[in-house]
């Protein structure tokens, strides 16, 4: 196995997490003028069942940081493979993060706007924040779960957008694959 020279720790770390294949998610919430608006994510995961719960992470430094904090809610939207657009819309440094309203499906509890065409939302009461160093973790109290389409999601690795079909070109990669799907790998 050969390894590549990294100038530092910290880019040895920045590098290992762009190998980090993870799923796309946009958070939306209420801009300070109300509208809706979202930032790209992927530092998110499921906290508990009991009770229902997640979190998130967020740079204190991000407007959307403060607007989160201001509304008191929040949603996650698992994006689906092509949707990169809203992706990249709201994963902009310092740009408008106002979400079309043609991108939206109306969200009956009034929670958090819901991306249409997302594999998944959920809406989200902030329970708590925890600041930790440049980010502040926030749970989520679960509110509602709307599934979208069963389709596949929108994935990112290795800087750039992947989709589970993706996987396929690599060999290695379709092995494991093989092996999880039917059964033999423990």
């Amino acid at each position: 196995m050969t390894t590549a020279p990294v100038s530092s720790p910290t880019e040895a770390f920045k590098t290992a997490f762009t190998r980090f294949a993870a799923t796309v998610s946009v958070i939306t919430y209420a801009g300070a003028d109300g509208e809706p608006a979202g930032m790209t994510a992927t530092a998110m995961c499921s906290l508990s069942l009991s009770p229902l719960s997640l979190l998130v992470c967020v740079n204190r430094e991000n407007r959307s940081h403060g607007e989160i904090v201001q509304s008191g809610r929040f949603g996650v939207n698992m994006l689906a493979a092509g949707q990169q657009n809203v992706a990249n819309h709201c994963s902009r440094p310092g740009s408008d993060k106002r979400i079309p309203t043609s991108w939206l499906r109306p969200d009956p509890d009034g929670v958090a706007p819901i991306i249409d065409g997302a594999v998944a939302h959920i809406g989200c009461e902030l329970a708590q924040a925890h600041d930790a160093h440049t980010h502040s973790i926030f749970v989520g109290h679960v509110s509602h779960v709307w599934l979208g389409p069963d389709a596949p999601p929108l994935l990112y690795c290795n800087r750039s957008y992947r989709r589970f079909d993706d996987i396929g070109d690599d060999e290695a990669m379709q092995r494991v694959w093989d092996r999880v799907a039917f059964g033999s790998l423990s």
